[in-house]
């Protein structure tokens, strides 16, 4: 609910934004037509509800206490182009890649231990809304690959399973700009991997070239 509330607002603001882009004086100097930059740093996702419940499906099947380790942030860089469509609004298209999210189990009265890893990669493209105060919004699809590690570890032997997931879904972002080149912002990725409740948010730091 909380995420609803958040994406209708956005799309709210990004129209709004929209709207008084096409309303600005067109003797505005042209901003440069297409510019590349990167982004780095955190992805974020609410594992909790899913780690427990796989930990509690453990205890169930083994009949054993098991305790665990989790993770809900990890590293994350994009790379993007922006190509302006009019002074205010940009068409955008980028490659993301984040680190992997771990949680690790461990079962009493024995040594055997078990993890999971998450990590996603994948394209994403939409339109950027700017305005005069540095302030942009964002509104988009992406389709990204969420790649699963699941790996046990028995006497020392360790046994490894991976899958991949994937399927395309909407993102919602906004940020500012600090001067032409530097920026910050925040994305949520929804459905990554297409699946429910597996939103991604990004925070990070961005240069254009």
């Amino acid at each position: 609910m909380k995420n609803l509330k958040l994406n209708i607002t956005l799309l709210l603001m990004i129209f709004l934004t929209l709207g008084s882009a096409y309303a600005q004086d067109s003797s505005q100097e042209q901003k440069e037509k297409f510019v590349m930059g990167v982004e780095g740093g955190f992805a974020m996702a609410d594992t909790a509800d899913a780690v427990r419940a796989l930990g509690q499906a453990f205890a169930d099947s083994t009949g054993r206490t098991v305790a665990y380790t989790y993770e809900e942030s990890t590293f994350a860089g994009r790379i993007f182009g922006l190509y302006s469509i009019s002074e205010r609004v940009d068409i955008e298209a980028g490659y993301m890649y984040t680190g992997s999210m771990d949680a690790n189990y461990s079962f009493s009265g024995t040594t055997a231990t078990s993890s999971i890893g998450l990590k996603a990669n994948g394209f994403d493209a939409g339109i950027r809304a700017n305005t005069d105060s540095g302030i942009f919004l964002k509104v988009g699809v992406h389709k990204y690959d969420l790649d699963t590690t699941a790996s046990v570890t028995i006497s020392g032997t360790t046994y490894t399973e991976t899958s991949t997931s994937n399927d395309a879904s909407s993102y919602l972002g906004a940020g500012f700009d600090i001067g032409e080149k530097a920026s910050i912002g925040y994305t949520l990725y929804n459905k990554v991997g297409g699946n429910d409740g597996g939103d991604v948010g990004f925070l990070y730091l961005g240069y254009k070239f």
